[in-house]
């Protein structure tokens, strides 16, 4: 991609994060927790493992919610409680800027705006600083520094 597609991507999503501030109205809800696995492809790694020692810790004092791209296919874990989102929706992104904790083992979206309160806990997908994620490294620096969602 070349500099004018990252300025552009860039560009698109500075002004998503300011238009989906109207979101603001809704509160953050302490006991909210949002989990992305690989983008939204799968439920697995880190934020699996996360996801289900909260929910044994913490049971039903917790609202989890995991997105994903094909929602349809991750139905099943509606039967342990969780909230199951498609990540192309209005509910998602209600859900995710009212969730008090993000977490995720990759990149977030970077249309959607951070709040104030909220954390974000990014695992990755390894173990240690010794890691290279994806191709991060080979990445130009403006798309290094605002990765986008690939479809």
């Amino acid at each position: 991609m070349n500099k004018c597609k990252h300025l552009i991507v860039i560009a698109i999503s500075i002004i998503a994060r300011i238009l989906l501030r109207v979101f603001y109205v809704f509160p953050i809800k302490n006991n909210r927790v949002l989990f992305v696995s690989f983008r939204g492809k799968q439920y697995s790694c880190n934020p699996r493992a996360v996801s289900e020692a909260l929910q044994k810790a913490a049971g039903d004092k917790i609202e989890i919610g995991w997105a994903f791209h094909d929602a349809d296919r991750f139905a099943f874990l509606k039967e342990m409680g969780i909230t199951v989102l498609s990540d192309k929706t209005p509910a998602f992104i209600k859900f995710a800027l009212t969730a008090r904790v993000v977490c995720v083992n990759t990149y977030y979206k970077p249309f959607l705006p951070r709040r104030r309160g909220q954390f974000y806990l990014r695992t990755w997908h390894g173990g240690g600083a010794y890691k290279r994620v994806g191709q991060m490294e080979k990445m130009p620096p403006l798309r290094r520094f605002f990765v986008t969602m690939q479809q």
